[in-house]
């Protein structure tokens, strides 16, 4: 898209320079809720940005004045500079823009909840799922009940989802399937299992309980749940020693949980809770501390530590290599 040809007064418009790229944008809505200032590296992955865009981004940001630095040449860190007479209304904007989103799940949920008989599983699939929706592109529902209530239930939900679609000006399509047809369609087609594989549950089972079993894949020896613990709790370690080196780790972690609530389940959303209030108030040694406790409450949260969510391919292949070490140390010594 060309600029205009004729630019606006900076005094009466100046959000014009300030969202003037999608990139400044993702990095101001990440940097609205960071709780420290932010690194290069940790905002590019955070805003799903490459590190060259990301730059260029945070100099027009700079010199708007809207982001501001912190330390020098490689040790730079950023955060949006709350004096600006705009920082706050910004803020309140990408607030409203988290709520709508957790409205629209939200009233999915509550009206998914109001089917009789409830249907074996519902879920979110396609593009929104896998958050890549282009504006305007619906939500797909898809509801997997038996063929006697299938029509009815679609037509139930689709009654029930109409308010939503109008007072949040959003376009969910609902589609219906029923777990014969997922028996006969995924074993002889891809698209169907990297659908289910991207979907997000939204009540009953979860996609994955539908995914075609490879016969021909050895048979893998089911771990205890103290084993799993200990795996978990090694995880956790390295995580511990990484965010000694690396405290900003905690706002890409918070960051991450924030996102993720938009459209978690409600059990899920109690752990994300907990690990929120925790990211927000702990002090570095203090999470560094429950990380590594033996206790029921950090013994359950490991199951779904957010800091996994933000590591890169590299980061993530380097904690997990420094948890293999852990636990063979550990067999070593017992």
């Amino acid at each position: 898209m060309r600029p205009p040809a004729q630019r606006q007064s900076a005094l009466r418009a100046p959000l014009n320079d300030i969202f003037g790229t999608e990139g400044a944008v993702r990095l101001l809505r990440v940097l609205s809720t960071a709780r420290s200032p932010m690194g290069v590296g940790a905002l590019a992955e955070a805003a799903r940005l490459e590190r060259t865009s990301t730059r260029r981004a945070l100099g027009m940001l700079l010199d708007a004045g809207i982001v501001a630095v912190q330390g020098q040449a490689r040790a730079s860190r950023y955060a949006l500079r709350r004096a600006h007479p705009l920082a706050s209304a910004i803020t309140a904007l990408f607030q409203a823009e988290r709520r709508r989103a957790q409205a629209v799940m939200d009233g999915i949920r509550s009206a998914v909840g109001q089917l009789s008989p409830q249907p074996i599983a519902v879920w979110l699939e396609g593009a929104v799922a896998t958050e890549t929706d282009e504006p305007g592109e619906p939500l797909l529902i898809r509801v997997v009940s038996s063929s006697g209530n299938l029509r009815e239930t679609i037509d139930h939900l689709r009654e029930r989802l109409a308010g939503l679609e109008q007072e949040l000006d959003v376009t969910i399509d609902v589609v219906g399937t029923t777990p014969a047809d997922l028996a006969s369609r995924l074993p002889e087609d891809p698209v169907w299992d990297a659908r289910l594989r991207s979907a997000r549950s939204i009540a009953g089972l979860p996609p994955a309980a539908f995914l075609a079993k490879d016969k021909e894949k050895p048979t893998h020896r089911v771990r205890t749940h103290a084993e799993l613990d200990e795996r978990a709790l090694a995880t956790a370690a390295a995580i511990a020693e990484r965010l000694e080196r690396d405290p900003s780790l905690v706002a890409r972690a918070l960051d991450f949980v924030e996102r993720r609530l938009a459209d978690a389940s409600p059990r899920e959303r109690h752990e994300l809770e907990e690990w929120r209030r925790l990211l927000r108030t702990a002090s570095p040694m203090r999470l560094r501390r429950f990380l590594v406790d033996r206790g029921e409450r950090a013994t359950r949260l490991r199951q779904t530590l957010p800091f996994l969510g933000v590591l890169t391919d590299e980061e993530r292949a380097a904690l997990l290599g420094a948890t293999a070490n852990q636990r063979r140390r550990r067999g070593r010594d017992t």
